[in-house]
């Protein structure tokens, strides 16, 4: 059984207590059956089209789902210098056994404490049941187990243009949306005075990016990457991944639909790949990023401001690995392929950049606004086996 929760005040009295009652054995299990057709078409020198669909059958969630999905690549021309390519589909996830067995989990109990550590009345349970889709009222959608799954539709579209032989440009444009996601969403006086911690299949999430990456050769024994990509990432905030996984959160607030916490405007990436002399190569990484978003909280854990409005600094890590492979004979037997013993040495966080990945948040806090814990340099060996 979880231990009961407590929620202090800035002089270390208790403002909220969460316990747990109801502790049962938790199993679920789900069957799914996934059937794929797919086929490849060469029209011409110039085009080449790819199309097929997955028919998914599930025993928890949606008993048939077909998710169609088209690629297209197109090279104008004689030189064949550029490359367009585009594709969509729709694409069905799986039910995951956290979410089969939702309504099993321990009840929460929810009490309310004085400015004086005295409860205003008896606690609060809000029982776990999942809420079907629909129109009606929620008392007539309560359901044990889901019976539908969430759905993506993806959509991708690239140009590929060789400015000269030793430049390649391209530009790419990447949307998502996801429909049916599971919402974890507490609300009161359902039973009476009883609450509900309801799991909903109405989330939402959407994601738009562009990139555009140059891939080009300085010089005859280097070669660079630098990307620039642009991203936006919208959607419900308490989806079940986020709030049970991987441990359940101690309090558990209204969904609100807003900014993603892995929403990242900005992005610069570069890698490179340099052979140095006795046959060394070193690959630098460098990736700047928009810091990741997070919220103002008060006492009770409720959002101060707009949810994820806030952002930690800009990210910033310079990584490097230096290798060299040898030859891989193994006496007595003949490989099929060539293979490689990679041995080297690699850095992350070379320069000890201050990523923090903490804050105090708590509008009550002493130290609220100040950022704290980051990952230091860590440095490692490198023993591979590569083609």
């Amino acid at each position: 059984m979880p231990r009961p929760i407590q929620l202090l005040q800035e002089d270390q009295t208790p403002a909220e207590i969460i316990s747990f009652t109801g502790q049962r054995p938790l199993s679920a299990a789900a069957t799914d059956f996934e059937e794929f057709v797919q086929d490849h078409w060469t029209v011409n020198e110039h085009l080449a089209i790819d199309a097929g669909a997955r028919l998914t059958s599930q025993t928890v969630g949606r008993s048939a789902a077909i998710g169609p999905r088209v690629g297209v690549a197109y090279s104008p021309g004689k030189n064949q210098k550029t490359v367009f390519r585009a594709g969509a589909g729709l694409f069905y996830d799986r039910v995951s056994l956290l979410e089969s067995d939702f309504a099993e989990n321990p009840v929460r109990n929810i009490s309310l404490l004085d400015s004086f550590g005295q409860p205003f009345g008896a606690p609060v349970p809000f029982i776990n049941a999942y809420v079907a889709n629909g129109s009606g009222p929620i008392l007539s959608r309560l359901r044990s187990e889901p019976n539908t799954s969430p759905r993506s539709f993806v959509g991708h579209a690239e140009i590929d243009r060789q400015l000269s032989q030793n430049y390649l440009l391209r530009v790419s444009y990447l949307y998502s949306q996801t429909n049916n996601l599971f919402v974890v969403n507490p609300l009161a006086n359902v039973f009476g005075p009883n609450g509900l911690l309801g799991l909903f299949s109405t989330g939402q999430a959407r994601y738009h990016e562009i990139e555009t990456t140059l891939h080009f050769r300085p010089v005859k024994a280097a070669d660079l990457t630098v990307s620039y990509i642009w991203s936006r990432a919208r959607g419900d905030l308490n989806t079940m991944s986020d709030v049970f996984v991987r441990f359940q959160q101690p309090v558990i607030r209204p969904n609100v639909s807003g900014i993603l916490p892995s929403d990242v405007p900005h992005r610069v990436l570069v890698l490179g790949n340099m052979h140095l002399p006795w046959q060394l190569t070193l690959s630098p990484v460098v990736d700047v990023h928009t810091g990741f978003a997070f919220s103002n909280l008060d006492v009770l854990q409720n959002y101060v401001g707009r949810p994820n409005g806030q952002r930690y600094p800009t990210f910033f890590s310079l990584d490097a690995q230096v290798y060299k492979d040898f030859p891989l004979r193994v006496p007595f037997v003949r490989l099929k392929t060539a293979h490689k013993l990679r041995l080297g040495v690699y850095s992350i966080n070379l320069t000890n950049y201050h990523n923090f990945n903490d804050v105090y948040n708590v509008t009550t806090s002493p130290l609220f606004g100040e950022f704290t814990g980051f990952q230091r340099r860590t440095d490692g060996l490198i023993i591979s086996v590569v083609d």
